[in-house]
């Protein structure tokens, strides 16, 4: 690699940092980031995928626990990052199955089935007085 190729190689890298870092607190944008992220990795991991942007619904909060969702974490999720839930999970990313839930939320839905959610619930209630004990 010649001197020059390296130091234009260095300057488009560091152009498109500043572009990053203006932009990214342009919502519009980070909402079609995260898209374009849920398309890439529907496609590495051959899971159907039929989307348009315009097929989501981006709320401002999490359907499941009523809490702001951030819509700028592609690395490092926290628990109120928008997430893409697939409703059926076996039929992937289509049109009618995909909201957007909080990461929390999706990590615990996951693959569970509604009845394994119910005994967890059944189980912490039955047992809430050692999940609260007094300190």
């Amino acid at each position: 690699v010649s001197q020059s190729r390296y130091k234009v190689c260095f300057i488009f890298v560091e152009s498109n940092h500043d572009w990053y870092h203006k932009n990214k607190t342009d919502i519009e944008w980070r909402k079609r980031r995260l898209f374009k992220s849920l398309e890439n990795r529907a496609k590495n991991n051959n899971i159907p995928f039929d989307l348009d942007y315009s097929d989501i619904v981006w709320p401002s909060h999490c359907p499941v626990f009523n809490v702001p969702l951030e819509y700028d974490c592609l690395e490092n999720a926290k628990d109120n990052s928008a997430s893409f839930d697939k409703v059926v999970p076996k039929l992937g990313y289509v049109k009618g199955n995909v909201r957007i839930i909080s990461h929390r939320a999706n990590w615990l839905k996951q693959d569970s089935t509604i009845e394994q959610l119910e005994n967890i619930i059944r189980y912490m209630k039955e047992h809430q007085s050692e999940y609260f004990l007094p300190k």
